[in-house]
């Protein structure tokens, strides 16, 4: 087998597991932290989501932020506009995310 047929059989057992776990509503709701959250679960929270996640995608997290809301927990948002899975794109979003975490870690753990 060579490199590129080798690379080629990868690639596409990687696009057919991905497909599989994208599209099968068994582990998408094993994976969603939505179906965990209750009253007793929402901790004080941030939300930090990339624009263009190509895995989480803006209604997601709008329903994260819809049941905390209902339940009446605090959260922070912050959305990076020109960022993927790995919100690496919008340095005033990283330098927020950061203020907004230590703020948190003081509050909440007392350092």
């Amino acid at each position: 087998m060579t490199t590129v047929s080798g690379l080629l059989m990868w690639l596409t057992e990687a696009v057919n597991i991905t497909s599989f776990i994208l599209h099968s509503s068994f582990f998408i709701r094993q994976a969603s932290p939505i179906h965990y959250i209750n009253d007793s679960t929402a901790l004080p929270s941030i939300f930090a989501y990339g624009e263009k996640d190509w895995l989480v995608r803006r209604d997601h997290y709008q329903s994260l932020q819809a049941r905390f809301d209902s339940l009446g927990k605090p959260y922070d948002l912050i959305v990076f506009p020109n960022s993927g899975h790995m919100l690496m794109n919008d340095k005033d979003c990283t330098m927020r995310y950061d203020s907004t975490m230590r703020a948190y870690c003081k509050k909440y753990f007392g350092y």
